[in-house]
């Protein structure tokens, strides 16, 4: 073990500058979603919610439908995330991480805007029939695997689809199903009361 305070200092320097090296790249804008990008697929989410409510026959459970989306949709993402960034840096993949979120992301935006182009035939449902509740569980599982797809593709094309990558994306993608499946069923426990 090296205790010369020389050395380390010169290890610390060069620890240091290429920390400078990293903070000095610039995160391109285009990487990460605008935050009224995120708040319209958030609002697409509470739509298709708030459509599957209008079936409900007690005001209680038409308000506890209004978040459901939101809680599968992005509670996945943000359960999961943290370890598809944590993996892929431990796989020695190079793309940086704030491009992994920004595959994220928009694949979360292009969902809650399908949501948001499904809540007309939400309501359609809602109001004509009592079937709003697997309507809205068919739906969302719908809009739940498109953006899966979205996000996959976003994520496979960060590093120019290469095997790790891909395998990476299986893992993480069952990874992300189980718990979405599990976040589905607790907000469909907390919808129906």
């Amino acid at each position: 073990m090296v205790r010369d305070p020389k050395v380390i200092l010169a290890s610390w320097e060069v620890v240091m500058s290429d920390v400078a090296v990293l903070a000095e790249e610039p995160v391109a804008e285009a990487e990460l979603p605008s935050a009224p990008a995120l708040a319209g697929a958030v609002a697409g989410f509470l739509v298709l919610g708030l459509c599957a409510g209008l079936g409900a026959s007690d005001p209680g459970t038409a308000i506890r439908a209004v978040p459901s989306g939101v809680f599968v949709g992005a509670g996945a993402l943000v359960l999961t995330g943290p370890a598809l960034v944590v993996g892929h840096q431990v796989m020695g993949l190079d793309a940086r991480p704030a491009r992994l979120v920004g595959a994220m992301g928009d694949g979360f935006v292009r969902a809650g805007r399908l949501a948001l182009g499904l809540s007309p035939v939400m309501a359609f449902f809602s109001l004509t029939t009592g079937l709003w509740g697997v309507i809205l569980a068919l739906l969302a599982a719908a809009v739940g695997a498109v953006g899966f797809g979205w996000v996959a593709s976003g994520l496979r094309a960060v590093e120019a689809r290469s095997p790790r990558m891909d395998a990476l994306v299986f893992g993480w993608g069952a990874l992300s199903v189980l718990v979405a499946l599990r976040l589905a069923v607790d907000v469909a426990r907390l919808v129906m009361g």
